[in-house]
């Protein structure tokens, strides 16, 4: 039953690595969020309200959240 998995995963592992083939940019500045409300089209109250930050270049981010409480979106 595990067979086909099993192999997909030999396989993989016998790839070789893609080559890089250019890179990405550097980035100077940051990016920032202002006064964000997000409503899902079934629901009439936002379920993101006033969400407001701001991330400076080289700084890292987390959104952390019990499952289900929209840290996708």
């Amino acid at each position: 039953m595990l067979k086909p998995q099993l192999e997909l995963v030999e396989e993989l592992l016998h790839t070789a690595p893609l080559k890089k083939t250019s890179s990405l940019p550097v980035l100077h500045g940051g990016i920032g969020v202002v006064a964000v409300d997000f409503t899902y089209g079934s629901l009439d109250a936002p379920v993101l309200k006033n969400i407001n930050f701001h991330i400076k270049a080289g700084e890292c981010a987390i959104v952390q959240g019990p499952s289900g409480a929209g840290k996708t979106t």
